[in-house]
Order: C-alpha cells, then structure tokens, then sequence
C-alpha cells in the first residue's frame, strides 16, 4: 500500500459521520491486531471447518432459500 492511499484512507475515515462503518472499521482494526485468529480455534472448531469444506467441494450443500423453507 502506497503512502498516497494511507493518507487518501485516513481523510476519508476522518470524515466519516457512518457509526455502522467506523464501528466496522474499528472492529477490523482490533481483529487485525490480534494476530490470525486461527491459531486460536480448538481442534474440534477446525476439524468443523474442513468437515464444511469437504461438504462444499462435494456438493452437499443446502441454499439459505431452501434452509429457511425448510426450517423456517
């Protein structure tokens, strides 16, 4: 990233009247000075994670529309 858009990013933040999107903004900020918050996921939580990803490579997967028809 260049200086250019650093300085370009905080003008625009500092403009900002959105609560929504600062808040966003500042969540993202704390989330990314944590550190990768993987490495902090229990071997059950990961071991999810690849179950759902094997799940979507072979298809078995369910849309939202029909989840909520279904569930809803």
């Amino acid at each position: 990233m260049t200086l250019t858009t650093q300085n370009q990013l905080a003008e625009w933040i500092l403009k900002l009247e959105d609560e929504g999107l600062l808040d966003a903004i500042s969540q993202l900020k704390e989330s990314s000075q944590q550190g990768d918050w993987y490495t902090d996921l229990t071997g059950g939580q990961k071991e999810s994670i690849y179950k759902g990803m094997e799940d979507h490579k072979n298809g078995r997967t369910l849309s939202s529309e029909n989840f909520w028809k279904k569930n809803g």
